[in-house]
């Protein structure tokens, strides 16, 4: 079995902490939202996720569903693998080293948000190469003008078409 070193964390106790979307969830919450966080306000969001709606309109029944599976079971997971802090005294809980690592580690679900801005880039920078050295002919000016201007016009579309993500979609 391989490990973690700078974690600790088997590649076992990884891949099982971030199995789960609710700890996920935890983790990305804590990341995103400021340390240390209540567990009320944890469950509120998550409840909302979860009902696609918002933490203001979460109904109480499911609130509670999601209380009690992060009190009694996510929460404690990710505390045992000493991934989080929790008091259970205060109700709050907050990130430790090992999870900023994790996170790290697992990536951010960014990647496929990068696409549009590479095509833009690249776009981008074939055109002004391009417009930079000139041409000889006028055909070579057409080509080299309407493929990078086509791959900017693409990637303004792909672009305009991604939903303004956030976090929180990374869960539903």
């Amino acid at each position: 079995m391989t490990s973690n070193a700078s974690q600790g964390l088997s590649d076992d106790v990884i891949f099982d902490i971030m199995s789960n979307r609710r700890r996920r969830f935890v983790l990305r919450y804590l990341q995103n939202e400021g340390e240390p966080a209540q567990l009320t306000d944890i469950a509120t969001a998550l409840a909302a996720v979860e009902s696609d709606t918002t933490p203001g309109e979460v109904d109480r029944q499911a609130r509670k569903r999601a209380y009690v599976s992060l009190y009694q079971t996510h929460v404690p997971r990710l505390a045992e693998e000493q991934v989080v802090e929790y008091d259970a005294d205060a109700g709050t809980v907050s990130l430790r080293d090992p999870a900023e690592e994790l996170l790290d580690q697992v990536g951010r679900g960014e990647s496929a948000d990068r696409w549009p801005s590479v095509y833009f880039l690249l776009g981008l920078a074939g055109l002004v190469i391009h417009l930079l050295l000139g041409v000889m002919a006028d055909r070579l000016l057409l080509v080299g003008v309407l493929v990078p201007l086509g791959v900017l016009v693409v990637s303004l579309l792909h672009w305009r078409k991604l939903p303004r993500q956030s976090w929180e979609h990374e869960f539903q």
